[in-house]
């Protein structure tokens, strides 16, 4: 798409393979064919092409045949202001946009459990539910307020594990009752 750079990861649900473009490029998805021995191929003309939704470094996370991501209109975020464009939501099968928020903000999203976990561009975890019909913010906060954060999370074992360009951080987003009886190491600190 004339960029030379892709740094968001593609999303695939057999048959079908979305790719998105930085800065208003879009994304396109396409239906994969295969015989059964040779690597798959694309099949004719793409199934959808939309504006609405360009990815950079954020990547988009894919949950029963649903998108969400953060749709980039502008370059990434400077020290003194965050990225600009919308997060969105957007039928995977068709690119239809379901709904969209200025809310969480330049956010790469992991999903699990029904949740969305966000970390956006000026360092805050944000917790949403995951749904097609609606925004809905379940709890934000700020860990890296001074960085530029464009990294995605990762979650294991109930920790999100967030990383700044100088800093990582580990919270807890299981359930209280198996905390009380874990005792964890993390970062070289005892902790409960």
């Amino acid at each position: 798409q004339g960029y030379d750079e892709h740094a968001a990861a593609p999303l695939y649900a057999e048959p079908l393979l979305m790719i998105a473009c930085p800065f208003q490029a879009g994304a396109t998805c396409y239906r994969l064919i295969s015989d059964g021995g040779d690597p798959p191929t694309v099949s004719g003309a793409p199934i959808w092409h939309s504006r609405k939704l360009s990815n950079d470094t954020a990547s988009s996370v894919l949950v029963d045949g649903y998108v969400y991501g953060f749709d980039l209109r502008d370059v990434q975020a400077k020290a003194h202001r965050p990225s600009r464009g919308t997060f969105r939501c957007l039928d995977f099968a068709t690119g239809e946009v379901q709904w969209e928020s200025d809310r969480p903000g330049h956010a790469t999203a992991i999903a699990a459990d029904g949740k969305l976990y966000l970390l956006n561009d000026r360092g805050e975890a944000i917790l949403a539910r995951v749904s097609p019909k609606r925004y809905e913010e379940r709890g934000r906060v700020e860990i890296f307020p001074d960085e530029i954060c464009w990294t995605a999370p990762s979650l294991c074992d109930g920790r999100l594990y967030l990383r700044s360009p100088t800093r990582a951080a580990c919270l807890y987003v299981g359930r209280p009752e198996e905390l009380a009886d874990y005792d964890a190491v993390i970062f070289g600190t005892p902790t409960r």
